[in-house]
């Protein structure tokens, strides 16, 4: 008897939560944290106890809630996981955000096994595009659109990225309505991350920022509380952190990191990445001196213990849980008479 597409994907789900348990559980640090460990914040995230079969196969009486569906936008890269991998979500406002604000990140995680999914809320065609607006006399919204959605399906390619997801929402200004934090809400407790990078909720620079940021938060509180969506487990608040604001305004934004993670080892990468962004040409030097900038200020508080040339800052949100204090993850570094190695 043929089983149809619904059966046989539940029927996975079930052999890959079966296999899950028959593993061995591994943590690993995979990121450097200088004033909080990120190394423990899969804590937070959705723990074996909480993956249930039934979660996973059974399809909710919502009608927005549709996990089987996959949108047109949705553009898949690499092999399905097999597993139940470690999954990283980051939500951008425009097309370009997630790359330069958390790029050297999203690299480190996807060398370490991590699955990183991208939404990007808007292409950014209206506010993010002066450079081929400028270069392109007599072209249009849509022309302005598919130049973004073909730079930033090549950087996610070229970085990684399990599948980048784009809703053409529109921006300046961005509007996230209830039914499009509804929908967030059913595509977060469809993909249960462990970890959410966003935008930080305070930038009157760029608003769009500010309210996919608040918009993250509003759907992200709403995934924990049973009956969200009928006949659906809830999904415990994930650890969030939210990326650098408009740049080069942080303090304007009243943006205080209290996490960097140090991003020399895919510092050349990121920036490759970030110059497929071509409608945006000035990316590449803002970012390469957000990186130094807060290089500088990480490798201030490493002390002498790591020389960190490259870093990217973010700001956490829900507070760490655990078992012991977060301590640093770097490791001690021979110093050199004539200063730091």
């Amino acid at each position: 008897m043929e089983l149809s597409p619904v059966c046989t994907e539940a029927a996975q789900a079930a052999e890959s939560y079966t296999s899950f348990y028959q593993q061995e559980i591994q943590r690993s640090c995979v990121t450097v944290k200088v004033m909080l460990n990120v190394s423990s914040t899969g804590l937070v995230g959705p723990q074996p106890e909480d993956i249930r079969p039934e979660a996973l196969w059974k399809t909710p009486k919502n009608p927005l809630w549709q996990p089987w569906s996959r949108p047109e936008s949705v553009i898949c890269f690499g092999k399905e996981p097999q597993d139940m991998s470690k999954k990283m979500l980051v939500v951008s406002a425009h097309g370009a955000d997630w790359c330069t604000r958390a790029g050297g990140t999203i690299l480190k995680y996807v060398n370490a096994g991590w699955e990183v999914t991208v939404y990007a809320l808007t292409f950014g065609e209206h506010g993010e595009s002066g450079a081929y607006w400028k270069d392109h006399w007599g072209t249009n919204v849509e022309e302005v659109k598919h130049c973004r959605k073909t730079e930033a399906q090549a950087a996610a390619a070229f970085m990684g990225v399990k599948r980048i997801e784009f809703f053409d929402y529109g921006d300046y200004p961005l509007d996230m309505g209830t039914s499009r934090v509804q929908d967030l809400i059913c595509r977060i407790m469809d993909l249960r991350p462990d970890v959410i990078l966003t935008h930080w909720i305070d930038d009157p620079f760029n608003m769009d920022h500010e309210i996919t940021g608040k918009a993250v938060v509003r759907a992200v509180s709403a995934c924990g509380m049973r009956g969200a969506i009928p006949d659906t487990d809830p999904h415990f608040i994930p650890d969030i952190f939210f990326f650098e604001t408009t740049m080069p305004h942080s303090e304007f934004n009243h943006f205080e990191i209290d996490t960097y993670l140090d991003i020399g080892d895919v510092f050349e990468k990121k920036i490759q990445a970030v110059k497929l962004f071509a409608a945006q040409p000035q990316l590449v030097e803002y970012y390469t001196r957000c990186a130094k900038n807060r290089g500088v200020q990480a490798n201030d508080w490493s002390r002498g213990r790591r020389s960190i040339q490259y870093a990217e800052g973010f700001k956490r949100y829900v507070p760490y849980l655990g078992d012991c204090l977060p301590v640093s993850s770097l490791e001690e570094r021979f110093i050199k008479e004539d200063g730091y190695v």
